[in-house]
């Protein structure tokens, strides 16, 4: 998941992006905030759309988010990048899949 790739690489991020520690907290900070925010809504909408189809909604943002943040877009493209990929439906509906699957 690229949400782990700023908090776990992040000396190589900063690094590789330019930016300041405190740009970089505010952007952690913000993925925190966003994560927070998505808890809310996730069970609902895993019970109200099919978890195959959230799921293949969620993997496409994701592939496209990390393709842009391949390209090095700057310190404000980055942050609402990883606010997208905090609100992006994920693991409610993957725990609602692999529940649906076993016996």
């Amino acid at each position: 998941d690229l949400q782990i790739l700023i908090r776990n690489y992040y000396v190589v991020y900063q690094e590789a992006s330019g930016a300041t520690s405190g740009q970089l907290g505010l952007i952690l900070s913000a993925l925190g905030v966003a994560g927070t925010v998505a808890y809310f809504y996730n069970g609902f909408i895993a019970d109200i759309i099919k978890p195959r189809v959230i799921l293949t909604f969620a993997y496409c943002v994701c592939t496209a988010a990390g393709l842009v943040l391949l390209t090095n877009p700057g310190f404000i493209p980055s942050l609402i990048i990883f606010v997208v990929l905090g609100l992006t439906p994920l693991w409610c509906p993957m725990s609602k899949l692999l529940a649906g699957m076993t016996p």
